[in-house]
């Protein structure tokens, strides 16, 4: 990840988009998690981290991936995690967390946008 802009967002509608690129080490985490645990905080009802940019997964930025979904549903915000690549998908699956995540492994991010759209609307954090 960049350390210039490590998180680049945009708001569609109800829903914030957010989406991580280069590698999810230790340093990318410390250098992205403050502003993703803002968004979390403030993005309305509902947060979309798409991971389709990612190279690499470490097990640092699974355990951020944890901190933030504990953190979205104590705000009752909607979480999603769109990985569609195997490189990030597969550790993800192989430690159980993909529904934990609310990862989405299909699909394109607009209809991961869709689908967690109605549970903005309904604030319901699920």
């Amino acid at each position: 990840m960049t350390q210039t802009n490590p998180v680049r967002t945009e708001r569609r509608g109800d829903v914030t988009v957010v989406w991580l690129t280069g590698e999810l080490d230790l340093l990318a985490v410390q250098q992205c998690e403050p502003r993703l645990r803002e968004l979390c905080s403030s993005a309305g009802t509902a947060l979309v981290v798409d991971l389709e940019g990612l190279t690499f997964l470490a097990s640092s930025g699974l355990s951020m991936l944890v901190g933030l979904s504990e953190l979205c549903r104590t705000r009752g915000t909607a979480l999603r995690v769109r990985a569609t690549s195997r490189t990030v998908l597969r550790p993800i699956q192989l430690t159980g967390l993909d529904a934990q995540l609310g990862v989405r492994g299909e699909g394109s991010l607009e209809d991961v946008v869709r689908e967690v759209a109605p549970a903005a609307a309904a604030g319901s954090g699920e």
